[in-house]
């Protein structure tokens, strides 16, 4: 919107939640990194089966699957470290 020039008092305007307690007025975004495993852990039904065997098979695809996620992250990304 800024780029079409609309100014900053019409675009508060979209986001100025009435009643709202200004709960979310002026809040920083946060960032939401969603890391997870590529393939299903199993588990059985609602993951509710505890077999130790497959539960450290569960935690080594959890350990990989953020070991890729923070080789391929963008520091621009990252939010809680400073780098």
């Amino acid at each position: 919107m800024r780029s079409l020039g609309v100014s900053e008092s019409v675009i508060g305007q979209y986001f100025d939640i009435e009643d709202a307690g200004d709960l979310y007025q002026n809040k920083k975004p946060i960032k939401i990194h969603l890391i997870q495993p590529e393939n299903n852990l199993g588990g059985g039904p609602g993951g509710l089966v505890f077999d130790p065997a497959e539960m450290k098979n569960m935690l080594l695809q959890g350990q990989l699957a953020l070991q890729s996620y923070v080789a391929g992250i963008n520091t621009g990304d990252v939010d809680w470290l400073d780098l």
